[in-house]
């Protein structure tokens, strides 16, 4: 795997994630979005980048604090994504744990995302990474209309990579 840092987002990063969220075909984002999510205080917004400076991948999600209808914190994440020059290197997978041990330091109990049912490469992703399905949510992506799974990933606290 070649050498990343993985450092938060800034709003001078949004132009480069958009590419990124382009070339892997990700549900699109407007930069507006991004700096919405970026102004929000339970934001989680990761970037990887190479020794070049280059920004190579992204993660965004959200920490959702309980409410009357559930128990503990959960999160929710939203995109993830790699440059398609860098993918199959590890870049994702080191995004996902930067992005899991900002969960467990908030106590968060589960994690949570929606994956398109034909997704199969991202379905074994998130299941290599402890992810399990525990629902599907029909019709719930344009572009073409598709089901998306539900995945869970339990944490224990405190999490570590």
């Amino acid at each position: 795997m070649q050498q990343i840092r993985i450092r938060p987002i800034e709003a001078r990063h949004i132009a480069r994630i958009l590419e990124i969220q382009e070339e892997a075909r990700l549900s699109s984002w407007s930069a507006e979005g991004y700096i919405e999510e970026l102004r929000l205080p339970n934001a989680i917004m990761l970037r990887a980048e190479a020794e070049s400076g280059e920004i190579v991948g992204f993660i965004v999600g959200r920490i959702v604090p309980a409410s009357a209808d559930t128990v503990g914190i959960d999160a929710e994440i939203y995109n993830i994504g790699v440059a398609t020059a860098a993918r199959r290197s590890g870049i994702g997978t080191e995004l996902l744990k930067a992005f899991l041990s900002a969960c467990g330091q908030a106590g968060v109990s589960n994690v949570w995302l929606e994956v398109r049912a034909s997704n199969d490469p991202a379905i074994g992703f998130y299941q290599d990474n402890g992810f399990t399905i525990s629902g599907e949510r029909t019709n719930f992506y344009a572009d073409p209309t598709e089901n998306a799974l539900l995945m869970r990933l339990g944490l224990s606290r405190p999490y570590s990579a």
